[in-house]
């Protein structure tokens, strides 16, 4: 599978498109203009894996791995209302934005829908619409399907190895 984050030119085009559309389901998205530079891939990579172990850790509340991720965050009173603002600039603008959805979704009780994909070559996050939440790939056309034929094929050589030993 290719990582996205491999270099720089395909970095700046995933965050570009992410950020883009992100901004047409929450206005306060950070908008498009962080700019990925080759110093900070490694913190763009870091940033991902920050997050996969965190909605790991969320969908697994047995986990061993309890990751701390930090960054800076407002707090505002308006209408007398308390709310949480993603600050800062570049990755930390997106780092902090991060967190600040993690903990409302922690609050409305959504966050064991944000998932990982159980596919390990694929590990793309997802939320989870399903009534029972219990989808455990982003797409099971694509990863839900390769893991199942899988599954079938092994069951298929158990039975077979079953069958060769008993007779």
């Amino acid at each position: 599978m290719v990582d996205l984050l491999d270099e720089t030119g395909s970095s700046q085009r995933w965050l570009d498109e992410a950020l883009e559309r992100l901004r047409l389901v929450d206005s306060l998205a950070p908008v498009k203009n962080v700019i990925v530079r080759e110093t900070e891939q490694e913190q763009l990579r870091v940033l991902r894996s920050e997050f996969s172990l965190a909605l790991s850790a969320a969908s697994d509340p047995g986990s061993i791995q309890h990751p701390i991720i930090s960054s800076a965050t407002a707090v505002s009173i308006e209408a007398g209302q308390i709310r949480l603002h993603a600050t800062g600039g570049g990755l930390d603008l997106i780092r902090s934005y991060l967190l600040v959805q993690l903990v409302k979704a922690s609050y409305r009780g959504t966050l064991r829908r944000l998932k990982i994909c159980a596919n390990p070559e694929c590990a793309i996050a997802f939320f989870d619409r399903s009534k029972n939440c219990s989808r455990l790939w982003h797409d099971v056309a694509t990863c839900g399907n390769s893991a199942n034929v899988r599954a079938y094929r092994q069951r298929l050589r158990e039975r077979e190895a079953a069958a060769a030993q008993s007779a």
